[in-house]
């Protein structure tokens, strides 16, 4: 083991600065409320002998009136540990005059380690300043910027633990010295830009395959087969090919769209019949005739869903209950009769409907529904039939 990977392992071993590493200055921001003056000085006094000159601010404002913001250019690096987050959210209320301090901050600092309560945990004023840091990281390639996230509690005694300070002053010098070597290839040691807390364990992050999502992707190029469980994952028909290729394969709805949150009561309905073509329901919304069972009562329900997913959350006005079992009957029935009524709704009143080579259930839904609208029914036919009615003619090609 070398002498660098030793001191980066052991960092507060050293009881002077490390040779090579300028630590000329460090300032501690923060400190308005009590126990976070107290970690500031608790840090201060483990890091005594790491920095020629190191001074405390309460806030950021008198840091940036002050003598420290003139060591880059005097007598060498700057360090900032910033715990002014944890006195209370600095994008609070984040003001032209806050943002210049910042602006300070990121154009004379060399290490800069921002101390944050409960950004993994999605408060979102600390998630504020985890996007300017990251927008900093790329303007700055010459800062080094480490966010460390204490978790967050109802008080800030209970977020700083006992070994809170030491585990910073730790943080902030490795973060230091990295950053002072550079990324030398002989290094086998990497600097972490987020480091959170939580139970009282450091966490780094990191990126970790994510199958659902691979699989996802990637069956956008290629087909990807699953096993899947009817009763609970979602699934939807979609067609793929074009022309004498068309056909339908049954995808796993993809979590990535969007549907509008339901203001009013809905069921989830689990589809076991279903119609391909769709009814066209105002001037941009087109539902799907199904048959399926509730989800919670184990009801036949016929309804009319705007996805062809199953399970699906559907609107309870949109749901008719029926007896007994859904059946591929019923269903037709339910076609036959939307069928009906749309040729009908083209056909004038009291004109004649000549109809070719139609279906017998068609044939009987027209008749029961003609008459009441007063159109006049002939059906034609190229097959030869054993009952002559007064609506059938039968026609005979050379």
């Amino acid at each position: 083991m070398d002498d660098q990977t030793t001191l980066l392992r052991n960092s507060l071993a050293v009881q002077e600065r490390p040779a090579g590493v300028r630590n000329s200055g460090l300032a501690v921001i923060g400190g308005t409320t009590l126990p976070v003056d107290k970690l500031g000085q608790e840090i201060g006094q483990i890091l005594s002998h790491q920095f020629l000159n190191k001074q405390f601010f309460s806030t950021m404002e008198s840091f940036a009136t002050s003598d420290m913001v003139r060591i880059p250019s005097t007598t060498g690096l700057l360090t900032v540990l910033s715990l002014v987050d944890l006195d209370g959210p600095y994008a609070e209320d984040l003001t032209a005059a806050k943002f210049n301090v910042l602006q300070t901050i990121w154009a004379i600092a060399a290490t800069v380690i921002w101390v944050t309560c409960g950004l993994r945990q999605g408060r979102p004023l600390s998630s504020i300043m985890n996007g300017i840091i990251d927008t900093v990281k790329n303007e700055h390639t010459n800062l080094s910027v480490l966010m460390y996230d204490l978790e967050h509690m109802v008080t800030a005694d209970s977020r700083i633990r006992k070994r809170t300070a030491t585990n910073l002053a730790i943080t902030l010098l490795r973060s230091r010295i990295l950053h002072e070597w550079g990324l030398e290839s002989s290094l086998l040691w990497t600097s972490e830009p987020d480091v959170s807390v939580k139970d009282g364990i450091e966490y780094i992050i990191r990126l970790l395959p994510d199958r659902e999502k691979n699989q996802r992707y990637n069956s956008q190029r290629r087909d990807v087969l699953i096993s899947v469980d009817l009763a609970r994952e979602p699934l939807e028909l979609v067609g793929t090919g074009l022309g004498k290729l068309r056909s339908w394969e049954l995808h796993r709805a993809s979590p990535l769209k969007l549907f509008s949150a339901l203001a009013i009561q809905s069921r989830e309905i689990r589809i076991t019949h279903s119609l391909l073509p769709g009814l066209a329901v105002g001037c941009s919304s087109f539902l799907r005739p199904c048959l399926g069972i509730d989800g919670i009562t184990g009801e036949a329900v016929l309804v009319l869903p705007a996805s062809s997913a199953s399970p699906a959350k559907i609107p309870a006005s949109w749901c008719i209950s029926l007896p007994g079992k859904p059946s591929v009957s019923t269903l037709a029935a339910i076609a036959i009769n939307l069928i009906t009524n749309h040729i009908l709704s083209l056909v004038p009143q009291g004109a004649t409907l000549l109809i070719n080579n139609s279906n017998p259930a068609l044939q009987t839904a027209l008749r029961s529904k003609a008459p009441g609208k007063k159109i006049d029914l002939t059906f034609t036919s190229t097959k030869p039939r054993r009952k002559n009615d007064s609506y059938s003619v039968c026609l005979y090609t050379n």
